[in-house]
């Protein structure tokens, strides 16, 4: 009988995912988990208002806005921004904001979704390091 926790196949690619997730905070704070669902929401969407933000994850406006500007490419509470969405007034409705990832959140993305397959994650993690 084994005892403890296992590694699947599923478990190893999730921390791997992790792992990337961890290593975009250049203030070296770590992400938390549910900066990495609305990113992950929005790389899905591929465009996401404050309002689908509030609604999916049951938060407030108050709480979407604070999360979005922690992975957004201006850093208004930090020193460094993370970089992953932009903001920006929805064409639609002038008076609500919503986010896109950016060229680098588009990267992170391919990244993530690459991971198991070894010769594209490579390529995902060359291109991250030369846009730095």
């Amino acid at each position: 009988m084994v005892c403890g926790p296992r590694t699947t196949p599923m478990t190893s690619t999730l921390r791997q995912q992790l792992a990337v997730f961890s290593t975009l905070d250049p203030e070296n704070r770590g992400m938390y988990l549910h900066h990495m669902e609305i990113f992950l929401f929005i790389a899905e969407k591929g465009r996401a208002t404050y309002a689908d933000i509030e609604k999916e994850f049951s938060i407030s406006n108050a709480a979407a806005s604070r999360s979005l500007n922690t992975i957004s490419e201006f850093a208004r509470h930090r020193k460094q921004a993370i970089g992953l969405i932009s903001i920006f007034r929805d064409p639609s409705e002038g008076r609500r904001y919503a986010a896109k990832l950016t060229a680098k959140g588009e990267q992170v993305a391919k990244l993530l979704a690459n991971i198991g397959d070894f010769a594209s994650l490579q390529e995902c993690v060359d291109s991250l390091d030369q846009d730095e």
